[in-house]
């Protein structure tokens, strides 16, 4: 009999919430197995007549076969976030294989099935069929039992690398500071080319691809907890040359149902953006009227440096913006019509995009003193 061992929730977008729908047993496989297979899981739901629930999941990068009403199918590694719709009542049985350790299994490359799901009657034939009719027709412990038995009576064909690749893969997913190719082909003694050709041929996807998705891990759980922390710190560490470049990544690999402003709002504490606001006005009354023509401008041009990093397009930088704007601004003395035809005038000597950006600062119509 194989021993229930603790479930392992990464990459279960919400896990928290997806637990309370659905009961996740995991299971250790025999030692026989044990070199490939990483574990056995078995989930299972009862939601109720007509009930549903979609569950998302950002995959390991591993193999995995599923035993479902449907049918048994072959999953090679999945890049991007998958769905899973619960219904009524179910349940799926499935092997999660060490990296690399399906490749035993192929008479090809593991690239071969990346992104991709085959019938397991592709892989095993006639074997694989009797076996999910066997696994469909028993119980949970039954069924993962029959299913070690089979993977230990099978006779693999392909090459194995297997204890190398997780050995580098337990380092990745253990070793936050891990961020680099070059890095992990230094501890693992080859070439950053070599690494790259193992990986694609026993994984079926990059070392680069497989630091970043462990790292990615990580932030999910971060953003997840209740505890604060300092986003850009977060993204330094984990290898992101800045903030803007992890925000990015999370909409579209683990929040994919989540609108992006709101997001990057949970990121940087920005609450008035998730509201949908945008820039607060409330300091500028009163006392704001008697501040200096020169405080003005610069509060201008603070507002402008951030709202330019939401239009990249726009190529005006603030150095050749200064010249335009103080033609419009200067000493604030100018009636807003005579601003507006020097304004004018400036527009045929200068790029349609410093126009846009000064058509923006007139909008605000910060009137005299």
């Amino acid at each position: 009999m194989l021993t229930a061992v603790d479930p392992d929730t990464r990459g279960i977008v919400h896990p928290g919430v997806g637990l309370r729908h659905f009961r996740l047993t995991t299971f250790a496989p025999s030692p026989a197995v044990a070199r490939v297979v990483e574990r056995y899981w078995v989930s299972e739901w009862d939601l109720g007549a007509g009930e549903s629930y979609v569950q998302r999941v950002l995959p390991h990068p591993v193999a995995n076969v599923c035993f479902e009403a449907s049918g048994a199918s072959v999953h090679g590694v999945i890049t991007g976030q998958t769905s899973h719709r619960l219904e009524a009542k179910g349940r799926a049985v499935g092997i999660t294989f060490r990296p690399g350790g399906f490749r035993p299994y192929l008479d090809h490359s593991m690239s071969s099935i990346t992104n991709s799901v085959r019938s397991i009657s592709d892989v095993f034939g006639e074997e694989g069929d009797a076996l999910e009719h066997a696994v469909s027709a028993a119980g949970t412990a039954e069924a993962v039992q029959l299913i070690d038995e089979f993977l230990s009576s099978w006779r693999t064909s392909g090459p194995a690398h297997v204890a190398e690749l997780s050995e580098m893969v337990d380092g990745v997913a253990g070793d936050p500071s891990l961020l680099r190719v070059d890095a992990l082909a230094r501890t693992s003694a080859m070439s950053a080319r070599q690494l790259e050709r193992l990986f694609k041929d026993h994984v079926g996807v990059g070392p680069k691809w497989v630091i970043r998705r462990y790292r990615l891990y990580e932030a999910a759980e971060m953003a997840q907890s209740v505890t604060k922390h300092r986003w850009a710190d977060v993204a330094a560490e984990l290898g992101y040359s800045d903030q803007a470049h992890l925000i990015r990544d999370f909409p579209v690999d683990v929040r994919r149902d989540a609108a992006p402003v709101r997001f990057r709002s949970h990121l940087t504490g920005d609450t008035e953006a998730a509201r949908g606001g945008g820039p607060s006005t409330s300091g500028r009354r009163g006392g704001d009227r008697a501040q200096s023509s020169s405080t003005n401008v610069t509060s201008m041009f603070t507002w402008y440096s951030t709202i330019r990093l939401s239009l990249i397009s726009t190529r005006c930088s603030l150095t050749q913006a200064l010249f335009t704007f103080r033609s419009v601004l200067v000493a604030r003395v100018t009636p807003w019509v005579i601003a507006s035809s020097k304004l004018s005038g400036d527009v045929a000597l200068n790029s349609v995009t410093r126009a846009t950006a000064i058509g923006v600062l007139l909008s605000i119509r910060v009137g005299p003193g």
